[in-house]
């Protein structure tokens, strides 16, 4: 029997629930997503149904809010929200797949135990000094051109061996592009001359350079990019699964180093050829 939407909500969440639930909502919210993106994952892959469609409605609004939240406070409070719709998603699976509810509990209990490793950008007020609001074309072509010596700072940390703080960087960028694509994602499709956008050679730029740092550093780091990908992908319209299997190869930890070399040597290496007039 299914409930309908109205009365979803209604449903009592049983205290166990609730109280892993509870436990969740204590932690940071980049640590929360970590763990709501275990969840969304396990869903993906068939792994638990979940019999209503609402709690997914309210999932994907909380990641719409969650993408264009501009503080920390916001995000933790759309980061609760989705903690809370996991809460209703397991007492879904208890009232119709009893047989695998205790895994799924187990499942989630376990994810608060995983060692998470953050990636904090050193870089934030040159990368949002150099940003541009796009207008035109015009605007795109400047805002890739814009980034060419960042980008070729953060490859040098690469080339250092600051891994950490490359993938930090990195990420921080990528996260603007993912905004703006959820703002309007035509920013990121070929003109009418089938030209690739602008954007897209910066995105895959930025890709790149987090190929390169999976590449050389240590497992335990690339396993929690690989996360941190996975997390962009189901915060900010599914961004990887919109454009090329190159990006899936990306948050599947498959890309290697000439995955979107071409892009990046477009990008840093020709800069007069974004040179405007």
């Amino acid at each position: 029997m299914l409930f309908p939407i109205e009365d979803y909500y209604d449903i009592v969440v049983d205290k166990k629930i609730q109280a892993v639930v509870d436990e969740l909502k204590k932690l940071p919210h980049d640590v929360l997503i970590r763990n709501m993106t275990y969840w969304m994952d396990y869903l993906d892959e068939g792994k638990y149904v979940v019999e209503s469609d609402f709690p997914h409605e309210e999932w994907f609004v909380d990641c719409e809010h969650y993408a264009a939240a501009t503080t920390d406070e916001e995000r933790y409070k759309h980061a609760k929200s989705m903690a809370q719709t996991l809460g209703h998603m397991l007492q879904d699976i208890k009232l119709f797949h009893p047989n695998k509810y205790p895994a799924a509990m187990r499942a989630v209990k376990s994810w608060k135990k995983y060692l998470f490793v953050g990636f904090s950008a050193t870089m934030k007020e040159e990368i949002d000094k150099a940003w541009i609001e796009p207008q035109t074309c015009e605007d795109v072509k400047k805002a890739a051109y814009a980034y060419v010596p960042l980008l070729k700072t953060i490859m040098s940390q690469v080339e250092e061996g600051q891994d950490k703080e490359a993938a930090g960087n990195a990420f921080y960028l990528l996260e603007r592009l993912c905004r703006l694509y959820c703002s309007d994602f035509m920013l990121f499709e070929s003109n009418r001359d089938n030209d690739c956008s602008y954007y897209e050679y910066l995105l895959e730029a930025v890709c790149h350079i987090l190929v390169m740092v999976m590449e050389r550093t240590v497992e335990v780091i690339k396993t929690a990019m690989i996360w941190h990908l996975n997390g962009f992908n189901m915060l900010y319209g599914r961004i990887f699964e919109s454009l090329y299997s190159s990006f899936e190869d990306l948050i599947n930890g498959e890309a290697d180093e000439d995955t979107f070399v071409y892009e990046y040597d477009y990008l840093v290496n020709n800069p007069t050829a974004f040179t405007t007039k």
